[in-house]
């Protein structure tokens, strides 16, 4: 799933976003909310506030505060913004659900080398992600294996 990293990163390259952030950045994050009183800190949850919360000082390991201008002075990761705490939020659940849909398709190409007895049917599994027919070639540039796609072209490739 996604790290705390590569979602740090994503909205670095928004425009009008600056991140001020000391968090473990391998943290793996699993959800996103919105941070409320009393609620109980789960290490793998994203929290999101607009307020600084003087109760929770002891744990900031996965809290990002939403403000206009970033102050060194707040212990707490900072996403310096215009946008509102929602639009963070959107932005944040568009990043999560493009990272779920790339895991889902790297465990079935992982799935698939051990499952397939049949090189040609991991290779299917590839060209429906890419789009694009695939050839397996040995060192003297024979065909080995190659997908349902690369099998209707037939020009001379056979040849070379």
């Amino acid at each position: 799933m996604a790290t705390l990293k590569t979602l740090l990163n994503f909205l670095k390259n928004k425009p009008n976003i600056k991140i001020l952030a000391a968090h473990n950045t391998e943290t793996i994050i699993d959800e996103v909310l919105f941070l409320q009183d009393n609620i109980e800190i789960s290490p793998t949850t994203l929290y999101l506030t607009t307020r600084v919360p003087n109760s929770l000082l002891i744990n900031k390991k996965n809290i990002l505060i939403i403000v206009n201008k970033a102050s060194e002075d707040i212990p707490f990761g900072q996403i310096e913004t215009k946008n509102s705490i929602e639009e963070i939020y959107r932005l944040i659940c568009e990043f999560m659900f493009i990272e779920y849909k790339l895991y889902v398709k790297k465990l079935n190409l992982y799935n698939s080398l051990s499952a397939c007895n049949d090189i040609n049917k991991t290779l299917n599994i590839c060209e429906n992600y890419l789009n694009n027919p695939i050839f397996i070639l040995d060192t003297s540039y024979r065909i080995i294996g190659r997908s349902t796609l690369a099998n209707t072209i037939t020009s001379s490739i056979e040849t070379y």
